[in-house]
């Protein structure tokens, strides 16, 4: 989860279900029970070759599945590491997370970046203040300069959403307090946040918010 081990999540596939066609049938069925109504699998990491099939989804089913994980601490103690040493018998491996707003968002724990030819620059990421907590997901975002203009859009995009969900979980919090001071708009380290610009050019992206 700190990188796309594409390779890993054959094998995992494999050693779940014996094949991995019999994995995407179960990530199908899941998916199904989640009340993700426009998504359909093809593979196990979501890379297709040619014209497809290809695995296809939406920024709301994705915020859907991401609520589940959510819901399991143990996930998102792998998606908020930052980096990590893997031990091998010749070299370790260092990985760090491809994720750039663990350490300049606040409360930032996950989840996942992405990058397919099809799909361009995406991501779904999460962050907590305090009992609030919210989910972004941003699809599709491509730049005519280079791959990592595409990347800083899509960090940007994702932390403004993620700053507004939070904000106005804070306001409607406060509108059902008697007392105005009762709860903070956002926390401190909320307010501090800065969002780097990155111009937009020729891009095209989709986004959803989801709080709870």
């Amino acid at each position: 989860m700190l990188q796309s081990a594409n390779d890993a999540a054959v094998a995992l596939a494999i050693d779940r279900a014996g094949t991995v066609p019999a994995f995407v049938e179960r990530m199908n069925q899941r998916a199904v029970e989640l009340g993700m109504t426009l998504t359909r699998f093809v593979t196990p990491n979501g890379l297709t070759t040619g014209r497809g099939p290809h695995d296809i989804t939406t920024a709301r089913d994705l915020g859907k599945l991401c609520v589940e994980l959510c819901k399991r601490p143990e996930a998102l103690r792998f998606t908020g590491t930052q980096n990590h040493r893997f031990a091998r018998f010749l070299k370790p491996v260092d990985m760090v997370n491809h994720n750039h707003l663990l350490p300049t968002f606040p409360g930032c724990d996950g989840l996942k970046t992405g990058w397919t030819v099809a799909g361009k620059a995406s991501m779904v990421t999460t962050a907590a203040d305090g009992p609030r907590r919210v989910i972004a997901v941003v699809l599709g975002c491509d730049s005519p300069q280079e791959a990592k203009a595409a990347q800083r859009l899509r960090d940007q995009l994702a932390a403004e959403l993620m700053l507004e969900g939070l904000t106005k979980l804070a306001e409607k919090e406060l509108a059902k307090e008697r007392s105005p001071k009762a709860v903070p708009l956002a926390s401190a380290a909320l307010k501090k946040v800065s969002i780097a610009k990155e111009e937009p050019g020729f891009w095209a992206w989709v986004g959803d918010l989801f709080s709870f």
